[in-house]
């Protein structure tokens, strides 16, 4: 099995901390207690002879991911992968194919927000195909853009620029309606027709408002 799968169901997550995470990485993969987590154990080995800017960026993406799922219990995270790597709809495991999104995340961030969303998958709040997608929008986007989305959600859409909508709806994150003629731009002479696409948000869109943008209670 790839190193991050498992890390992904390695009992030893339990190790990571904010704190632990804060510090900065090379303290982080010199600690020898967190080294049985088998990916900090690889990078670790790396860091001896040397990491570049690159492979710290991509470590601490990682390490943002792995710390989100912590608190998943062992049996669970097992089971749930066990489950989908068997599963022959998909080409790659578990691990795998997470390490390929996380690579290419342009935002730390981003990784706690994946992370977040595989625990929702663990705990069947969303499939592991959605999951999959949602992963991949998120990848996709600029992170400003997703706060946007909550005043679609909230129905205050007119504050957003016709640019916002389009590059939302790019994304998968809302859906065309179609042109409504029935706008008008008042002119102090006479009222002009304008035709302006009517969009929504999709169930993506909606998922990611819910699942990530909303404060908990």
């Amino acid at each position: 099995m790839d190193t991050l799968g498992e890390s992904i169901i390695s009992e030893n997550l339990t190790k990571l901390t904010k704190d632990l995470l804060e510090v900065g990485l090379d303290s982080f993969l010199e600690n020898g207690i967190l080294r049985d987590i088998p990916i900090i154990g690889s990078f670790s080995s790396i860091a001896k002879i040397g990491i570049g800017i690159r492979d710290k960026i991509f470590a601490k993406k990682i390490l943002m991911f792995l710390f989100e799922i912590k608190d998943i219990p062992f049996e669970k995270r097992k089971e749930f992968t066990d489950k989908i790597n068997s599963n022959s709809e998909y080409s790659s495991k578990v691990g795998e194919t997470i390490l390929l999104i996380i690579d290419k995340l342009d935002d730390i961030k981003k990784a706690e927000l994946i992370g977040k969303l595989f625990v929702y998958s663990i705990n069947g709040i969303i499939n592991y195909k959605t999951f999959l997608r949602l992963s991949i929008i998120i990848e996709r986007c600029f992170l400003e853009d997703l706060s946007k989305l909550e005043l679609y959600y909230n129905g205050k859409q007119k504050q957003l620029e016709v640019i916002d909508k389009h590059i939302l709806y790019n994304l998968g994150l809302l859906i065309n309606l179609g042109i409504d003629g029935t706008t008008y731009l008042f002119n102090p002479d006479e009222e002009i027709p304008k035709k302006e696409i009517v969009f929504k948000i999709s169930e993506y869109g909606r998922l990611i408002v819910e699942l990530l943008l909303q404060k908990k209670e």
